[in-house]
């Protein structure tokens, strides 16, 4: 899908994976985002990725947006 061998293997040393940091549950908004949950671990590198129109871009909008549905929750504490 790049074009070329992935060969490049970056070693970011030992880590702890620690309690769940940002919680997304039922994220929804129209047609476009429908009912998206994942959550983050404090340790993690977490990321978001996908061919165009597969509503990547419009899941990250949320942020600044207004849902539909679905709450956020940092650190437990729910702030949407």
């Amino acid at each position: 899908m790049v074009g070329r061998e992935i060969g490049e293997r970056i070693d970011l040393g030992e880590r702890r994976i620690g309690g769940v940091a940002l919680k997304v549950e039922g994220m929804t908004r129209g047609n476009v985002v429908r009912d998206v949950s994942f959550e983050v671990r404090a340790g993690e590198i977490f990321g978001i990725s996908g061919l165009i129109g597969v509503g990547r871009t419009e899941l990250m909008r949320l942020s600044a947006d207004r849902a539909d549905a679905g709450t956020v929750s940092i650190a437990r504490q729910a702030i949407r």
